[in-house]
């Protein structure tokens, strides 16, 4: 297929895409068939225009099956360093916020007495939550350190510290 004949068979079905949307009704009872034409003609259009990528992309795919393009199963530690460490500050910061909170509802404390700290390593299986420390300031450094060191130990599966700060 040459270039001109690729450009002509578009032209030709853009065409009779065209007059197959004009010779509808503009308004009928039932505008479902109206939008179903013009899904369907619109994807024909659409297979004319990505008709000429499937020999290539069977070359392609042969190439693989044949060996001439290999990919290798196991990636490189060193390259994906630095994803895990941004899966570790994401993964960290969301869970600190959630702990944060579960902390302040659980105790009735306001959250902005309550900090919390997380140490999390990521790697390829998986994130992991290290240890805990919970900042405690204002009203809430009166809080029963052992009873948030229970609870945060329990609902985290980490060790967990408990300070006093103040205001």
């Amino acid at each position: 297929m040459t270039f001109g004949t690729y450009i002509s068979g578009i032209v030709t079905v853009s065409i009779g895409v065209s007059v197959a949307v004009r010779i509808l009704p503009e308004k009928t009872g039932n505008d479902g068939i109206r939008r179903s034409v013009i899904q369907v003609t619109s994807l024909i259009l659409l297979i004319c225009i990505v008709a000429p990528l499937a020999p290539l992309m069977g070359g392609i795919a042969e190439k693989i099956r044949s060996g001439a393009y290999s990919f290798s199963a196991e990636a490189d530690s060193g390259d994906l360093s630095g994803l895990y460490d941004a899966l570790s500050r994401e993964s960290g910061e969301q869970i600190r916020q959630k702990l944060c909170a579960q902390i302040s509802d659980k105790f009735g404390l306001a959250e902005e007495n309550v900090t919390v700290y997380v140490s999390v390593t990521a790697d390829g299986e998986g994130v992991r939550l290290e240890s805990v420390t919970v900042c405690l300031t204002g009203n809430a450094m009166w809080q029963d350190p052992h009873e948030i060191i229970r609870y945060v130990e329990k609902t985290a599966g980490c060790p967990c510290d408990v300070v006093t700060g103040r205001d």
